[in-house]
């Protein structure tokens, strides 16, 4: 019986690594860096203003804000525009050595003031998602997915709940809560590390990259599919958002790229 026991553990120890941890080692050598800024173009939009409807919710417990739209204020930058590495059977890359570490950790997502922090988070497959309610009061978390069941979990206050994957999502996940409307955020679930998400000032970048010519995904919440940019002066299409780029050994910086306010509008 023991033996048994021992077996069934070692095999689902085995099938919990992602098939791209457990095969042998690259023969890709060369990596590469994708760098990339993203700045808003026409009139800056309205500073976000807090709601004050939530003022009179018995769960209110400061200043809350739509972050569909972060725009800074002093350099123009976008934040949490998303860039994945789109991939398919035929196209998966290969992984750099150093991301086996990290394939199995466990990200957390912290709920803070009935916000998700941060708006806009990155889990792979192979990791478990643990979402931490810090607030004083409960959150029903929900994750509606295509690819995965969609969830929900009650987390009673200052308290944890933990979620794993099977397959990876084409689009981004939208995460709810079903007590609080205007608690929402974005998760983006893949089966390898490349993705990048812009911080404050705009800047993104994806490390680590294989060498080579990738297809890459361009998204934003309120924009959707990043369809157009405007580079050195000269508008840009992509079809889809979608971007093939030549990866090669060392940074590959692809600018600045402004974006028309345009693509923003609601």
């Amino acid at each position: 019986m023991l033996l048994q026991r021992l077996l069934l553990s070692a095999w689902i120890l085995i099938n919990a690594i992602p098939t791209w941890a457990s095969e042998k080692p690259s023969d890709v050598t060369k990596w590469g860096e994708l760098r990339v800024r993203f700045e808003f173009t026409g009139k800056l939009p309205d500073p976000p203003v807090a709601w004050e409807a939530l003022r009179h919710n018995a769960d209110f417990v400061g200043d809350v804000y739509d972050e569909s739209l972060l725009v800074n204020s002093d350099n123009r930058g976008v934040a949490n525009v998303v860039v994945w590495l789109r991939t398919d059977r035929d196209t998966a890359p290969s992984i750099h050595p150093s991301f086996q570490k990290t394939a199995p950790d466990k990200v957390t997502w912290s709920i803070v003031g009935t916000r998700f922090v941060p708006h806009v988070l990155s889990v792979q497959t192979s990791q478990t998602l643990l979402i931490n309610n810090k607030d004083r009061f409960g959150h029903v978390p929900k994750l509606d997915m295509s690819d995965n069941a969609s969830t929900s979990m009650a987390l009673p206050s200052v308290n944890e709940g933990q979620h794993s994957f099977k397959k990876s999502e084409m689009i981004p996940v939208k995460a709810c809560c079903a007590v609080h409307p205007w608690e929402s955020a974005w998760l983006i679930l893949k089966d390898h590390p490349y993705v990048g998400i812009s911080d404050a000032d705009g800047k993104l970048k994806i490390e680590k990259l294989p060498v080579g010519d990738w297809e890459f995904q361009f998204w934003h919440e309120r924009a959707g599919n990043l369809k157009e940019g405007i580079v050195d002066g000269e508008v840009k299409s992509w079809p889809k958002g979608r971007r093939m780029v030549a990866i090669s050994e060392g940074v590959n910086d692809l600018g600045t790229v402004k974006v028309p306010a345009k693509l923003f509008e609601r």
